[in-house]
């Protein structure tokens, strides 16, 4: 990638850091699921998500599972990828709106994966799993619960915002993982896709 596009791939993400309500890697547009009949007690969310075998991105897509509170608080896990086509894994906080980020190893493209994010009940510390394996662990400084969402999200037109999410709970105050009761569409702020529910705990983003 060359400097100039790096430079533009960085100031895109500047801009959505200030306009997109999820910091989800920071992409511009996106379509979000969750679970609405847990508004705001959610203290973790579990889901599935699918690795496209050929992404076709020209700046950024982003597929992941958070947990978020208002704009000032989120967990985060899933892979994204940019203008290389290479997906990649990563999990993202937000802690009094200050984004943090880790990036992980490439992700298998054609392939499931199951992402875990997770307030430790009674504690200001939330894990962060990818297919089980525990990849970072955080203090989020007084924060434990929030909205229990999936989200897809790209930068431009160009790049594709398809994604499959399904298996998807949330974590209750007793520490037990439930299935979502009522999927939804949290938000869309993006043109060419659009929020299609299969069950309660199964969402495509779809072209539409």
């Amino acid at each position: 990638m060359s400097a100039i596009k790096r430079k533009i791939i960085v100031l895109i993400t500047m801009i959505a850091l200030l306009i997109f309500p999820t910091w989800s890697y920071a992409a511009l547009m996106g379509v979000m699921g969750w679970d609405s009949s847990h508004s705001g007690t959610a203290y973790g969310t579990f889901g599935y998500n699918y690795v496209m075998a050929a992404p076709n991105v020209d700046s950024m897509h982003v597929s992941s599972i958070y947990v978020r509170s208002g704009n000032t608080h989120m967990c985060e896990a899933g892979w994204f990828a940019s203008s290389d086509d290479i997906p990649k894994f990563f999990n993202a906080w937000m802690i009094n709106g200050i984004y943090s980020e880790r990036i992980w190893e490439n992700a298998p493209k054609d392939s499931n994966h199951r992402y875990q994010v997770e307030n430790t009940i009674g504690t200001n510390w939330w894990k962060i799993y990818i297919d089980g394996v525990n990849k970072f662990t955080v203090n989020m400084n007084g924060w434990t619960h929030g909205d229990s969402v999936g989200t897809s999200e790209r930068n431009l037109t160009t790049d594709t915002n398809y994604s499959h999410f399904w298996s998807m709970k949330y974590k209750n105050s007793s520490g037990t993982f439930n299935s979502w009761q009522t999927g939804s569409q949290y938000y869309d702020n993006d043109p060419g896709y659009k929020y299609s529910k299969t069950s309660n705990t199964e969402f495509y983003v779809v072209q539409g």
